[in-house]
Parts: C-alpha cells; structure tokens; sequence
C-alpha cells in the first residue's frame, strides 16, 4: 500500500536514482513508526492522503505536493522515541507525559536530518511545525502567524488538527 502510495508521489523530475533513495528511506522510517506504534503510522497515511487531496485542489506545484505528502507521510516520526506506555496511555496525560509527547515534532526532524539528510531538507522543517498555530500556542516554538516556517508548515499544522 505505502509503495503505491509514495510511487505516484515520489516520481516528479527527481533523477531515477535519487527518488529511488528518498523513496527508499522514505519507505524505511514509515516502517519504523508502523512497528513502533501502527496506530500513529495509520493516522499519518490518513493525512497524506488529506494533504494530497487537498494540495491537488489547491492546484499546487508537482514539487510542492510531493514536499507536503512526504512530510504528512512522516510528521509523526519522532514518536517512535515516546514509549508505547504514553502513546497508548488510556487518559489525559500529566505534564510529564505531555512534556514528552511534545517533544516528537522536534525528535523528528533531528532524525531526518541525521539519517536522511536528501529527504530532510524539504520536509524537516514542516515536521517540526506541525503543532504550530497561528496564534503562538503551538509547540515546540510557539511561532505566531508571521514567524511560521511558510505555507507548508501551517498548512500541515491545518491538516494534522483534522484527524
């Protein structure tokens, strides 16, 4: 399912041999997050459709759709630090539990940057951002409508609060 998905995505004027790879990885840290936490790794393919449905409906760039799909596909990734325990905790968390949890977005990014570094240039930054709000409540930095890393970050901040 991920390679029908990630395919039709993924081939946009990208020399055959780098989207292999970038596919490739992309397909490996998806992986990663289904083994670690499946019901994380469902809410992430159910937002890169959304992003892709609406990115098309926005009439965006083959370029910018592939960018916003991939990092939909991805925004969760840091979870794979936040033990199962707090993930599937039955109630609200504590501060300490949501303090950890918080940390995902920004866990996130520096995974892709380390171990993805062709992939994470486009898409890192909209991980992070991706509990951003306009209004400055969002974490991990609290940026407010002006300070937001550009379209894809509050766009997937948008889609992210659908689900």
């Amino acid at each position: 399912i991920l390679s029908g998905l990630v395919g039709s995505e993924m081939c946009i004027r990208d020399s055959g041999r780098v989207a292999t790879s970038m596919q490739s990885t992309l397909e490996l840290l998806f992986q990663r997050l289904r083994t670690h936490h499946p019901s994380s790794a469902d809410h992430c393919l159910r937002v890169a459709g959304l992003s892709r449905a609406i990115a098309r409906r926005l009439s965006l760039t083959a370029q910018d759709r592939s960018t916003l799909f991939r990092a939909a596909l991805l925004h969760d990734i840091g979870k794979i630090f936040v033990p199962i325990e707090i993930l599937d905790f039955p109630g609200p968390l504590d501060a300490g539990q949501r303090r950890i949890v918080s940390r995902h977005s920004e866990l996130g990014q520096n995974l892709l940057l380390d171990e993805a570094p062709a992939l994470a240039q486009a898409i890192a930054p909209i991980v992070r951002a991706h509990h951003e709000w306009f209004d400055g409540s969002g974490y991990p930095t609290g940026w407010r409508k002006t300070a937001s890393p550009g379209l894809h970050a509050s766009f997937a901040s948008s889609i992210t609060t659908t689900q």
